[in-house]
Order: C-alpha cells, then structure tokens, then sequence
C-alpha cells in the first residue's frame, strides 16, 4: 500500500504542531495541527497541472462512513487496511511526536 512507502517525518518550526511527511516516491506531505479552530480539515493539493483544495466539515459522515467499513471488516474478517501499514503509521506518527523542530525521524533506520 501507499503507507508502506513512508520513508521520514519532520518537526518544523512553527508556531503550532507542524509536521513534513515524506514518502520513498519524494512526495512531501506536510501536516498542521493548528489547535482549537472551527474548520476541522483543510486538505490542498498541489501538482504539476495546478491545485485544488478542500474544506471538510461533515464529521459525522465521515464517522459513519468509517463505522461501515469497521463493520464490512468484522463481517468479512479481513482489515480494511494492512496492519503491517497502521503499524508503520503509528511509529511513525509516534516519533513524529517526540521530536523537537528542526528533527527529523527515518522510518527506515528505525528497528
């Protein structure tokens, strides 16, 4: 899958939590949690052909959506999602965490 290609995060200097992801392909994905603030996503895009951006506000939906998949994998008995890849997402959101800005952690090297 995509996570399986995660290769680094990176905290940057920033007023609030700000993170760099990076996967193997170069493709940087860059997180901001910006604290109590009334838009609860904001994803852009940006591409060699231009950009596009989204404002997402339905949590519910978004909620209920992820409870049918949580009950399409009960019933089929097999993972929506890896867990080979939730574990490699949640190292490296883990270590993200730790790190003070300026630091960068390598999945890779990570045992």
């Amino acid at each position: 899958g995509d996570f399986a290609h995660l290769h680094s995060i990176s905290r940057l200097h920033a007023s609030h939590d700000s993170f760099l992801i990076k996967f193997r392909t170069g493709i940087p994905f860059r997180l901001d949690c910006l604290g109590n603030v009334q838009k609860t996503f904001h994803l852009s895009f940006f591409g060699d052909q231009g950009h596009v951006h989204f404002d997402l506000h339905d949590n519910f939906n978004a909620f209920r959506v992820t409870l049918q998949h949580f009950f399409t994998m009960v019933k089929s008995k097999t993972p929506v999602i890896d867990p080979a890849e939730t574990r490699r997402i949640m190292r490296l959101l883990s270590a993200g965490n730790t790190l003070n800005p300026g630091e960068t952690f390598y999945l890779d090297d990570a045992s």
